[in-house]
């Protein structure tokens, strides 16, 4: 079910503190990941990307 997440109750997991759950519509969020490595490659090409863009100015 899918539900207005701004309207969402959410509870976190007393044994996995970065686990939440949304009473409403169950719904679960994990927090406080680290990022994966296609994050830091996306992150990579979007700088270079920015970097070539301001370079052509």
């Amino acid at each position: 079910m899918k539900c207005d997440q701004l309207m969402c109750y959410w509870v976190r997991d007393s044994h996995d503190p970065d686990h939440y759950v949304c009473l409403k519509c169950n719904e679960e969020r994990h927090v406080n990941h680290s990022a994966t490595p296609e994050t830091f490659v996306m992150l990579f090409f979007l700088g270079l990307f920015l970097t070539i863009l301001l370079r052509s100015l």
